[in-house]
């Protein structure tokens, strides 16, 4: 599929999908794939193995017989939905829930990035770049101010898993791009450090290059929704950072990476983190411990915003939110708590666009919900045992009667659960 849909595009993989139709020689498609990968940046799609080619003839001729039957496909018009429902459809539910692996809607993508991205100057990543559309967009907009082979120069993607970076690949080439590098490489974002080496194929010279993990200048993310109870053989550099930063071992991935990726942050004023995580971090839990204190230490917190219609992912039972992080620069900054009375993930185009203006200046409006605080008074309110979601609302009344208000174990003995997220 992924060969039928770059025919047009390359040549080359033109020519080994007719030579393959014509003889069946799987042996020589596999050549002619591996020579298809020294000249283009495509690794991660067509290299085959020695021992990938060992199949019964009747499976090679069902090969061949779906070769010939994608190559009566148009798939000139086939666009990014179509890659990502590929992606949903390789990896069954279950190994989906377990890898976090969730495709971003094309609105939402859209929207998180033009919230987030202030400056097009320095280097962008996602570092769980899934089906990649969160860095199609991202390409998309900084080609608009610096051009587009600038924007593949400094975009750089990496996963996990090889599934998603084979569907990320496709998504971030297009055809005026085909000769311009795609920085994509295969890596647990947690184990992800500046100064690292990674190796792509340049295709305009068909040669491996070298390149240095730089700072980065903004990492916009769909963070995996990987709950505490499902880091199976959990990366020990996990725990460097629960103890670094004081926070409980059963946090939630996200937490982990959001921590992670304050480390690859360039250290100046526009440098950003935009990232869409699981709503579970907005509980206060004992003694006042709240992992909004946590962000508000290292970073300053620009927006906070979740959804007052619905979820943003149909495929996922998770309740999702958006946090969008400067580097710390202010002691008590404005933060913004927004909520969105539409769903962007189902938005045209010109609706996201409005969401995003009302976003980034804080009007008010029918789509848009907006209520701004002082850091300070975000951490009043925490330190009163409230969670975060009444923040989106207005709670100034509150300031009439605060010092009326006494803590409720002082009259009785209780208990209580919080419900939020997956």
């Amino acid at each position: 599929i992924f060969a039928h849909l770059l025919r047009e595009k390359n040549n080359s993989i033109n020519t080994l999908l007719v030579e393959f139709s014509e003889n069946e020689n799987i042996y020589q498609l596999k050549e002619s794939l591996n020579s298809v990968v020294m000249t283009t940046d495509f690794f991660t799609i067509f290299h085959v193995d020695e021992y990938e080619v060992i199949l019964p003839v009747e499976v090679i001729a069902n090969l061949n017989e779906f070769n010939l039957y994608l190559a009566n496909c148009d798939f000139s018009e086939v666009g990014a939905i179509f890659t990502s429902k590929i992606l949903e459809n390789i990896v069954d539910t279950t190994k989906r829930e377990l890898m976090g692996l969730y495709t971003t809607p094309q609105g939402l993508a859209r929207y998180l990035v033009e919230v987030t991205l202030e400056d097009s100057e320095g280097d962008f990543a996602d570092f769980t770049v899934g089906s990649g559309t969160i860095a199609k967009f991202l390409i998309e907009k900084i080609s608009e101010y610096k051009g587009i082979e600038y924007a593949h120069d400094h975009v750089w993607v990496s996963d996990k898993y090889s599934y998603p970076l084979q569907v990320a690949n496709l998504a971030i080439t297009s055809k005026e791009s085909m000769n311009f590098k795609n920085i994509v490489f295969q890596s647990d974002a947690i184990d992800i450090n500046c100064g690292d080496e990674i190796y792509i194929v340049n295709p305009l010279t068909g040669k491996k290059e070298k390149l240095i993990i730089p700072k980065f200048n903004c990492i916009v993310s769909n963070l995996p929704f990987i709950s505490s109870n499902n880091r199976i053989n959990e990366n020990k550099n996990l725990l460097r950072f629960t103890k670094q930063y004081n926070i409980d071992n059963r946090a939630d991935l996200y937490q982990i990476l959001i921590l992670k990726y304050k480390e690859l942050l360039m250290d100046n004023a526009n440098s950003k983190v935009g990232v869409i995580i699981s709503n579970s971090w907005f509980k206060t839990q004992k003694e006042y411990k709240s992992f909004y204190k946590t962000l508000s230490g290292i970073f300053d917190i620009e927006f906070v915003i979740s959804s007052n219609k619905g979820k943003w992912f149909d495929n996922a039972d998770v309740v999702a939110s958006i946090i969008v992080l400067k580097n710390k620069r202010q002691n008590n900054c404005k933060v913004k708590f927004i909520g969105l009375n539409k769903n962007p993930s189902i938005c045209s185009p010109s609706e996201v666009d409005e969401l995003v203006q009302n976003t980034i200046f804080g009007n008010e409006s029918s789509d848009v919900s907006v209520q701004e605080y002082n850091n300070d008074e975000v951490i009043k309110y925490i330190n009163l045992g409230m969670s975060l979601e009444p923040l989106f609302d207005d709670v100034s009344w509150l300031e009439n009667i605060f010092n009326k208000l006494i803590c409720l174990n002082k009259v009785f003995d209780s208990s209580r659960g919080v419900r939020t997220g997956a």
